[in-house]
């Protein structure tokens, strides 16, 4: 017998008319860890779960039905174990978990005497509740995005805040300024998505801007201002769809074409003033196509590490910038120094030094994270402006950018027959599912082997 669903009852309950209250467990954020509890065949005694270090907030769960299911959670700034938990239900006198009972119980008693004073003057919704509860008065859906702005910016991640930004303006200006929560739902998304395809943005730039309000409401939602049935997104009629825009395997160069500009590449030309500046965005093209296709960002960054001399030079490792705040755990990612690579790097780079940038001319001496990505955006444009020269030098009518480098470097590997998962771990891309977990890192002879294919033409 199996009573987790006995143990997570709520302590308090009542109806206000056709609204129902109760203090719960709130289990959204740990479904597998019950799903687990559930799981074992024989669990019928509280203490066999006192050991347990898992807690879980307690919320008052609101809900009701009008012309849809409405659903509210609130939380209480408790959290507690399972254990503690069924405690607290039996919990009298003077104990500790008596005291903790009527903590809880003051809190789910204002917020039912605050729903049944909305309901007697007929006020009573969601957004008023939260209102009242919160004392919110002046945030709206426009206001928070705004507030996620400024967290990432804060945070560093200048990329992702401009991104969300550009996104915001756009929502703004086709649909207005002050947006209530309560106005967030298929029909303001499909209005703004309409006045975007009527401005002429891409199918690219309107998924870019889809995928950042969607973190936004995932977000307001996480924290109950936007309800479930509110969400804009997905598949059917009532919903918007985020388009993935052009495929990036358009943007790749065969192996054929980058040993063109390989060639281009002469040493008498890296000393001429003429033609010396396009040598150099060649050479940062090709490290980054050599480099498992390592954005620029990550090569302005990039330095000498531990990895680097306890392979007795012969790799490069670093974690994606792009990724390392929003993945679970860090992803390395190991370069193997292959002969043209470590010709570039003799060249192009700076001695190496414990902890010392690699390309240190690259943002001359710049912390500011703010101003790194600032710099990193106008030489993605510079090398962008020299490749574009390079490419008409050689005959290639392709308008060549730094982004074609990782493009090419999983598309020529995979026309090379290299197995998809060297290229997703050099790549740095998260695990498909949880076995990927569990796979050690290739040799450095594969990797090697791998990445030398990358000038053998087909």
């Amino acid at each position: 017998m199996n009573k987790v669903d006995h143990f997570l009852k709520p302590i308090f309950t009542k109806k206000i008319e056709t609204i129902s209250i109760g203090l719960i467990l709130d289990q959204r954020k740990h479904v597998d860890y019950i799903k687990s509890l559930k799981e074992t065949e024989i669990l019928n005694d509280i203490n066999e779960l006192k050991n347990e270090v898992t807690v879980l907030p307690a919320a008052i769960r609101v809900s009701f039905s009008s012309d849809k299911f409405h659903l509210y959670f609130y939380r209480t700034g408790g959290t507690f174990t399972i254990y503690e938990w069924e405690k607290l239900r039996h919990a009298t006198g003077s104990s500790n978990f008596a005291k903790h009972r009527k903590e809880q119980e003051k809190v789910f008693d204002k917020v039912c005497a605050t729903i049944r004073e909305l309901h007697e003057i007929k006020a009573f919704n969601i957004e008023n509740l939260k209102k009242k509860l919160t004392g919110r008065l002046d945030l709206n859906f426009s206001e928070f995005w705004k507030q996620t702005i400024e967290k990432l910016r804060h945070e560093g991640r200048a990329g992702t805040a401009d991104s969300y930004n550009n996104a915001f303006n756009s929502f703004s200006k086709s649909v207005g300024f002050n947006i209530s929560f309560s106005n967030i739902g298929f029909d303001i998304v499909d209005r703004w998505t309409s006045k975007m395809t009527d401005c002429g943005l891409s199918q690219t730039t309107i998924g870019i801007y889809h995928r950042g309000m969607r973190v936004v409401i995932n977000e307001a939602m996480r924290l109950g201002y936007i309800e479930l049935n509110q969400y804009p997104f997905g598949k059917g009629t009532d919903k918007v769809t985020i388009k993935k825009g052009r495929s990036k395997t358009e943007a790749y160069l065969p192996i054929s074409d980058i040993l063109k500009l390989k060639k281009y590449d002469a040493p008498d030309k890296r000393e001429k003033h003429q033609t010396k500046w396009i040598c150099e965005a060649i050479n940062m093209f090709l490290f980054s196509y050599l480099a498992n296709g390592m954005n620029l960002m990550d090569i302005c960054l990039l330095t000498y590490n531990d990895h680097y001399f306890n392979s007795m030079g012969k790799e490069l490792m670093f974690v994606r910038k792009k990724t390392e705040a929003t993945s679970d755990s860090e992803i390395q990612i190991i370069i193997p120094i292959i002969p043209e690579l470590e010709e570039i790097l003799n060249h192009y780079a700076s001695t190496p030094s414990k902890d010392n940038f690699v390309f240190p001319n690259l943002l001359k001496g710049e912390t500011n994270p703010i101003k790194i990505k600032a710099i990193v955006k106008d030489l993605n444009a510079d090398f962008g402006f020299r490749l574009k020269k390079a490419a008409k030098e050689v005959g290639l009518s392709i308008p060549i950018s730094m982004t074609y480098a990782r493009h090419s470097f999983a598309t020529n590997l995979t026309h090379a027959g290299v197995s998809e998962r060297y290229i997703s771990q050099a790549m740095g891309h998260s695990n498909k599912n949880i076995t990927g977990g569990y796979i050690a890192p290739f040799s450095p002879q594969k990797r090697i082997m791998f990445n030398s294919m990358l000038l053998i033409p087909e």
